[in-house]
């Protein structure tokens, strides 16, 4: 059995490799449904947080003039849009629409005994016209909550009398202030709508108000709290299947918070509507203090880079009690978006308009799910020659249990398998290539006859047979749901030490021999060596540059100061900022290793590290809410100026070496 698998290696690593090529060619067309997709929308919807304005007129002598005077400025600044939330009795108490008293307060107010037994809210309007406007907002809120609302009246005004008490009634949630909504429309303004799930869902009620939101020009909703919108219902009543029909009847859409995307139902209500979504990038007040050039670079980076197509501005208010006086940061906000350095100019330079965010058109061919069935069978053949070359026999067993186990996943979770399956592949990807030139380098009948040609070319191996993950990550994680990152491709951080380890594996203990006794015989040999002060030294130098690597992985990994500056000059320079442990540290550290390796048979740990810049090729595609393009000019970047730096370290080292020859013998007089 061992001799017949052993024997059928040679062919089936032909027949896997080919299924590898044949995945890779499937990838093709879903990679450009996802590019054609990307380039479906190129309007960017600014966003101010209207609320935030409202706040800071409290602190104004003059609160109409100022909202007055901010509205011009506003729409000058360039910003199209303003956000709406949720009303409730203490807004509109705020914002002038009614006055409010409990009901001691009111029994004053009309001379009347104050009744013990009574705790009420007294609302009165200041006109007849708020009433008309206002009324129904509030009635609507409080019976459906099953709560008595009456009318009153005072002297010439009319009024209402809700049937709960002043210090709950004032926090119910309650549509937006209609007459807010029809102020900033006049104003010239397009408005977002932000709406929660806090309420019980009336479908009636929901039919009716979507309607006006229709009327009103509101092409698109933010969901606040935990939930959206009928989640809470769906199980009884079907509220979020009504909500989705109700928002795809009116072509209203809704937009997620890139970082912030937590709300329950968001996936099932981006189904039902046909992923009319949007990424929303947001300006935290107190992140608004930033330097105006700070806020520019990021908000153009959030669009160009994420495909974010909603900014969204909150405004920071400070009291200083020294100076007695309120501040804020209106005019930052302003200066970061205007002028020829602002957002606004920069994000149209980059070929986007300003204007009402839309979402992106993905296509929906039923080949695509034959394609990925090409492309998973070529992970898993990937996958089984990348073990194999640490146990060679098991290539063919690997294939066929790969193939029944992800057959069963399937079943199971589909999404699961093509994740599995991508991450898979781009684990074996750059695994392989560090494998393939280390054998290479390892052959006794190995001829070099210029190592710098020999190095550029095994540079080339690896890289090319690194970029096979990205085919398979682009191919098999090409839907709407990652785009949007309404899907997380889960174990990423696998993908940044995994390479790295297998490589050390083999470097250590796989020789130019091969096979498990071989292993053994090198274990063991590990094992009984003696501790020398240069292995100590390698030891330490490749432990710090893993520590140093691990720290600035991931959305959370720490960055200096002086990188941060850095980056900031390659992005305004270059555009695309290619990553810097790709040209910085892995493709200069395997350069260097394979010079070492092909001219003085020595040096092949730095390898190790040169795999980082490989799997960083593969983890740049795999940030699939980057443009594809953008992506593709990172890496391309990252290899130019790796190679360059590379080549230039190699140089500087023949300078040492030649000065050392030239000079060492002076030394020894």
């Amino acid at each position: 059995m061992l001799k017949t698998l052993t024997n059928m290696n040679p062919f089936m690593n032909k027949v896997l490799w080919i299924l590898v090529v044949i995945g890779m060619i499937a990838a093709v067309p879903l990679g450009m449904i996802r590019y054609t997709a990307e380039n479906t929308s190129n309007q960017v919807e600014i966003v101010l947080d209207y609320k935030d304005i409202l706040h800071i007129a409290e602190y104004e002598p003059n609160p109409q003039s100022f909202i007055e005077e901010q509205l011009t400025q506003i729409k000058e600044a360039g910003i199209t849009s303003l956000a709406v939330f949720e009303s409730n009795l203490e807004d509109l108490e705020s914002n002038g629409r009614v006055e409010l008293f409990s009901s001691y307060e009111a029994s004053l107010i009309e001379g009347v005994q104050p009744d013990p037994n009574e705790n009420f809210t007294y609302v009165l309007f200041p006109d007849i016209v708020t009433d008309i406007k206002i009324r129904p907002i509030i009635e609507q809120a409080f019976r459906q909550l099953d709560i008595n609302v009456l009318d009153w009246n005072l002297l010439d005004q009319t009024g209402m009398v809700i049937e709960s008490p002043k210090a709950t009634a004032i926090i119910e949630p309650m549509d937006p202030d209609p007459m807010i909504m029809d102020e900033l429309i006049k104003a010239g303004f397009q408005i977002v709508v932000r709406i929660s799930d806090n309420r019980p869902y009336d479908p009636v009620h929901m039919e009716k108000l979507m309607d006006q939101f229709s009327k009103q020009g509101v092409f698109r909703i933010i969901f606040t709290g935990d939930a959206v919108t009928g989640y809470e219902e769906e199980l009884n009543q079907g509220s979020l299947t009504h909500m989705s029909e109700l928002m795809n009847k009116h072509y209203i859409g809704f937009a997620i918070n890139e970082f912030s995307a937590k709300e329950k139902g968001l996936n099932q209500l981006a189904y039902l509507t046909d992923y009319n979504v949007v990424r929303l990038h947001s300006i935290l007040d107190a992140e608004s203090v930033f330097s105006p050039t700070k806020l520019s670079d990021r908000l153009v980076l959030a669009v160009t880079d994420r495909n974010i197509r909603m900014i969204y501005l909150n405004v920071n208010i400070q009291k200083d009690e020294m100076k007695a006086e309120v501040v804020n940061s209106l005019g930052n906000i302003y200066e970061s978006l205007t002028g020829p350095d602002g957002a606004i100019e920069r994000i149209q330079n980059e070929g986007f308009q300003i204007g009402i965010a839309g979402p992106f058109e993905y296509g929906n061919a039923d080949w695509q799910k034959f394609a990925k069935l090409i492309l998973w069978v070529g992970a898993v053949a990937l996958i089984a020659i990348t073990i194999s070359r640490f146990v060679p026999i098991l290539l063919t067993p690997i294939f066929v249990l790969g193939m029944i186990g992800s057959a069963g996943l399937f079943v199971l979770n589909s999404s699961l398998l093509l994740q599995a399956a991508a991450l898979g592949a781009a684990i074996s990807a750059p695994t392989l290539g560090i494998i393939t030139v280390i054998q290479q380098l390892r052959k006794e009948s190995l001829q070099v006859v210029s190592p710098i040609k020999s190095t550029i070319l095994l540079f080339i191996s690896a890289t090319g047979i690194s970029l096979i993950g990205a085919f398979y990550v682009v191919g098999l994680l090409n839907a709407a749901t990652y785009m949007l990152v309404l899907e997380q491709f889960r174990g990423v951080s696998v993908l940044h030490l995994a390479p790295i380890f297998l490589a050390f594996v083999y470097y250590v203990f796989y020789g130019k021999e091969g096979g498990l006794r071989n292993v053994l015989k090198q274990v063991k040999k590990l094992f009984m060596m003696d501790l020398k002060v240069g292995y100590v030294i390698i030891a330490v130098f490749l432990l710090g540059t893993a520590f140093y690597y691990l720290t600035r992985t991931g959305n959370s990994g720490q960055v200096s100061s002086i990188e941060l500056v850095f980056r900031y000059f390659l992005e305004n320079v270059l555009g695309v900022r290619p990553r810097l442990k790709e040209f910085g540290l892995g493709h200069p550290m395997l350069l260097l290793g394979l010079y070492f390796a092909l001219k003085y048979r020595k040096g092949l740990f730095l390898l190790i590290i040169g795999v980082i810049g490989q799997l960083s090729i593969v983890d740049t595609f795999a940030h699939l809410h980057t443009p594809m393009l953008i992506s593709s000019i990172r890496v391309l970047y990252g290899l130019i100026f790796g190679v360059m730096i590379g080549l230039i370290l190699i140089i500087i080292w023949e300078m040492l070496v030649r000065g050392w020859k030239k000079w060492s013998p002076l030394l020894d007089d």
